[in-house]
């Protein structure tokens, strides 16, 4: 139906048995993430980079003009457009198992990681003032 997303999450959600088996290392690391995600964005979502999401044709073509690719973080930038026309976004358990040697490196991608991160704030804080800027 127009007018939801659904994002698959990895994170452990209340009331679900879905099994998520992770190492304490990548569970830590996808709790700062989401608590840096939380803080500089004021997105509330338990794992916003899992990649299976379900968008109404639609509501996709309202968002596409406005999305701008942030390599690592084009689902966020995807969560912030969404928000933006007011499009919820429901989180759906799925079963899931870490697979060893992934392909993100803390060490070798972090820092990249942040700025993009950084510049989906600066977008959303622009796209905030020129809203403000358009009201009556």
């Amino acid at each position: 139906a127009s007018g939801d997303a659904w994002f698959a999450s990895r994170a452990p959600l209340a009331g679900t048995s879905a099994p998520v088996r992770r190492t304490p290392l990548r569970r830590l690391s996808a709790g700062v993430f989401a608590g840096i995600v939380r803080l500089l964005l004021g997105v509330r979502i338990g794992d916003s980079q899992c990649g299976f999401k379900v968008i109404a044709a639609a509501d996709f073509r309202r968002i596409d003009a406005g999305l701008h690719p942030h390599g690592f973080c084009f689902d966020l930038a995807l969560l912030l457009a969404l928000r933006r026309h007011a499009i919820a976004v429901r989180e759906v358990p799925v079963a899931w198992n870490e697979q060893p040697h992934g392909h993100l490196s803390l060490r070798r991608h972090g820092v990249g990681i942040l700025r993009e991160l950084i510049a989906l704030r600066r977008e959303e804080r622009e796209a905030a003032a020129y809203s403000l800027s358009r009201r009556p």
